[in-house]
């Protein structure tokens, strides 16, 4: 039920944005101001400030995916092994040193083959900032890919993708092996 009422909320704010900009002559000429400034201000700004745009884009979108991931590992740390390294002597440089950095390692390694993942996610970003053909520093794997489909070029598209797999095979292979070197000095 409580699904419903959460479905039914979603639909009625669609449902008034679309009404708001079809009907309203002033909701039709907002967005039109809004659409031609916001593309006059990025060509304005320029090709150098596409790149440093769209990493800003990034971070603001999975900064809080990522904290939540780090805040979740690190709740489920034990008290008792400051308070045994407290006892110790230990200060907290050396708690995080020898207790917090080797239990977050692995959630560290996923949060980085998970951020190299996401990347490849940013398209729809790029997309909105340049096109279908960008400047050189935002053009993305995405936009290869999309154009040369519409140029029927599947020779290209299939090698680009077979590439790219091998490369997140490859950099996995190679965090997985720094990994095991961590673990195993232990």
């Amino acid at each position: 039920m409580g699904n419903n009422k959460n479905l039914h909320g979603h639909l009625f704010a669609l449902t008034a944005n679309v009404m708001w900009g079809l009907m309203s002559p002033i909701g039709k000429s907002a967005l039109q101001e809004f659409s031609a400034i916001s593309v006059t201000t990025f060509r304005m700004v320029g090709a150098a400030a596409a790149f440093w745009i769209l990493c800003i884009l990034y971070c603001w979108r999975f900064t809080g995916y990522y904290v939540l991931i780090y805040f979740a590992r690190l709740q489920m740390i034990p008290k008792e092994y400051y308070e045994y390294a407290a006892l110790f002597g230990a200060g907290k440089v050396q708690s995080f040193r020898y207790i917090t950095l080797p239990i977050l390692l692995p959630t560290i390694t996923f949060t980085i083959v998970l951020s190299i993942m996401n990347a490849f996610k940013c398209y729809r970003e790029a997309f909105l900032l340049g096109g279908n053909y960008p400047n050189d520093s935002i053009y993305l794997l995405q936009h290869f890919m999309n154009n040369n489909f519409q140029n029927l070029n599947y020779q290209k598209i299939s090698s680009a993708a077979v590439s790219i797999v091998l490369l997140l095979i490859l950099f996995t292979g190679i965090c997985y092996a720094l990994y095991r070197i961590v673990e195993r000095g232990k």
